[in-house]
């Protein structure tokens, strides 16, 4: 059982490490330094040997839930650099009305599109009749 007071102090933890990692991750793009998995990196930026196991294991909860969930990968798969690039759009975060499938459908219009076949190569240039 996890108590209020442990979990406003994970959200206090969740917040110091966001503020943490998001000056990191100016300073890396501008540096254009080399990417690496957003879990690897968040446990760079913040101390975590000064957490309880209780602690720790609530953080990264936290975490996995504002990124793994949302994008369905694990933060090991996930780019420390380019996660949550979205900010730098103006506006809200929408749903189509209809899913992607119709943006899908005409993002491939022209394109030979085979299902459930292994991909042998990619060729990129102009269509040849």
């Amino acid at each position: 059982q996890i108590s209020e007071q442990q979990l406003k102090r994970c959200e206090e933890l969740y917040e110091k490490t966001w503020d943490l990692y998001e000056s990191g991750q100016k300073q890396r793009r501008a540096q254009l330094e080399e990417d690496r998995p957003l879990w690897e990196q968040l446990q760079r930026d913040f101390d975590w040997s000064q957490l309880s196991t209780t602690e720790r294991s609530m953080l990264r909860w936290r975490w996995a839930r504002e990124t793994e969930w949302i994008y369905a990968a694990p933060m090991e798969e996930l780019s420390a650099q380019w996660w949550n690039d979205d900010e730098e759009f103006e506006g809200p975060d929408c749903m189509w009305p209809t899913g992607f499938v119709n943006f899908m459908g005409w993002l491939s219009e022209g394109l030979d599109i085979r299902l459930g076949c292994p991909v042998a190569r990619v060729v990129s240039g102009e269509k040849k009749s």
